[in-house]
């Protein structure tokens, strides 16, 4: 249990960090504005910089301490004394007792204030927790799961601590009595067990502190090595009948002990460079058990997910290429591009394009809206679909915000030719507000769970 809590605060905070860096590129693009007159050109345009901005609720202007233009609000006359550059509060006066985190961006007497919402953070700071509170620290203040704000430095010690290497956070988890018995019930041991954990906890801490990430990563390479990281398959079905038009290509860490949760290892196995090569395991063990004897009389897509460090790499083309030489000629390659790491643009990615497009290939921007800059790929590269984070599909009906949001993202869409498909569909009404939208094509456990090859193959066989 210590050691999944450790592996979840890293990967919270590599959440985190893309909510940031969204933040700052918001404030960073409303930067042209400062000094302006609060004008009605301005407001429009920052509430227009504001609609194209994943994450990020609010865009203000200050000059000399004082907040003159809001995109929520137009004119204003408040006071701001806060000079940190990232901080949390729960006095944005529009909704006073709800938690934001601010980035405060500029120099001298003239600043942008961009903010996010603190649902952003409670839901991560919940996912990150397993029995073992989580709390958001940054030098003046703090943040508890239940999204209360503290005023001042956080009180120590904390047994566990995850650092970001890009902004002035921390993540921090303390075992109290009320963890190890919540411990206790939820696992089932007996007292004995407390007596244990009291006694080990020092050296659990170094344990901790000093990470795992190294042998897991080794682990890792030899489980690739092994094919025990094996592939399942989603469906993807069509909106209007619900009839299958592809699936998404999902790995899964099975070994004779356990089955490891994608989200334990995916993320070991950007940070360690093993991505390219666990892919490429996928790629082979699909071509082997699927496409020997997989022929449908209908165009379907196979859509596989691309981290940007491989999406960038020379390997690329190669690598899929083989795949489709494998496929019969209605099998179509869809590559999802995810938002989790920033793309760099160079020679290679550019090259990669053109020829993705050479051999059909369809590309899809993964769970737009959570990660970096969508507009840059949108710009940059040609984008075919966008997938809609399941983030925003599971609050449907329920979030006015999510409401809005789908909406927008599926007229943005229409305006640019581009289709749309939602994942992490669970709901009969998720799945009409959806169709009723505009979204073409939807994921979730409403349709199936991520299946086995052979499993995947008898499904299809149902509808054919």
């Amino acid at each position: 249990m210590f050691t999944q809590q450790n592996e979840r605060l890293h990967i919270a905070v590599r959440q985190l960090d893309t909510i940031i860096v969204n933040i700052e590129r918001a404030a960073r693009s409303a930067s042209p504005l400062m000094d302006r007159e609060c004008s009605p050109e301005i407001q429009h345009e920052l509430r227009r910089l504001l609609a194209l901005a994943p994450n990020v609720d609010s865009l203000e202007l200050s000059s000399h301490d004082v907040i003159y233009c809001s995109s929520l609000t137009g004119r204003e006359n408040q006071k701001m004394t806060d000079k940190n550059k990232l901080y949390l509060t729960e006095f944005i006066e529009e909704v006073p007792g709800h938690p934001y985190l601010v980035l405060r961006f500029g120099h001298g007497d003239s600043v942008v204030f961009a903010s996010a919402d603190g649902y952003y953070l409670r839901t991560i700071l919940e996912s990150a927790s397993i029995s073992l509170p989580v709390t958001f620290i940054t030098p003046e203040g703090w943040m508890t799961q239940n999204g209360k704000v503290q005023v001042g430095r956080a009180s120590g010690p904390f047994n566990m601590e995850v650092k970001s290497v890009q902004w002035p956070y921390r993540l921090a988890s303390r075992l109290n009595s009320a963890a190890v018995f919540k411990i206790i019930i939820s696992d089932g041991k007996s007292i004995l067990a407390a007596i244990l954990i009291a006694s080990l906890f020092a050296g659990l801490g170094s344990y901790l502190w000093l990470g795992r990430r190294r042998p897991l990563a080794q682990q890792l390479q030899a489980a690739i090595r092994n094919n025990e990281i094996v592939p399942f398959i989603q469906p993807i079905v069509r909106s209007s009948d619900f009839k299958p038009i592809g699936g998404e290509v999902l790995a899964r860490w099975v070994n004779q002990e356990s089955e490891i949760p994608p989200e334990h290892f995916i993320p070991v196995a950007e940070q360690s460079h093993l991505l390219s090569q666990l892919t490429r395991s996928l790629i082979a063990q699909i071509a082997d058990g699927l496409l020997d004897d997989f022929c449908p009389d209908k165009p379907f897509y196979l859509s596989f997910n691309v981290g940007a460090s491989h999406f960038a790499s020379q390997e690329l083309t190669k690598d899929f290429s083989r795949l489709l030489q494998a496929a019969g000629q209605n099998i179509k390659l869809m590559l999802e591009i995810t938002e989790r790491e920033a793309l760099i643009y160079d020679d290679n990615v550019f090259a990669n394009v053109s020829r993705l497009k050479e051999m059909g290939v369809h590309l899809v921007l993964d769970d737009f809206g959570t990660g970096y800059s969508s507009l840059e790929y949108f710009q940059r590269i040609s984008i075919d679909s966008i997938k809609i984070d399941k983030m925003f599909v599971q609050h449907l009906g329920e979030d006015p915000v999510c409401n809005h949001i789908v909406a927008n993202v599926t007229d943005l869409s229409s305006r640019l030719g581009l289709e749309v498909i939602a994942e992490g569909v669970e709901t009969e009404s998720q799945a009409e507000y959806l169709r009723e939208t505009g979204v073409a094509s939807l994921q979730g456990y409403l349709f199936s769970r991520p299946l086995s090859l052979v499993g995947f193959k008898k499904y299809i066989r149902n509808y054919v």
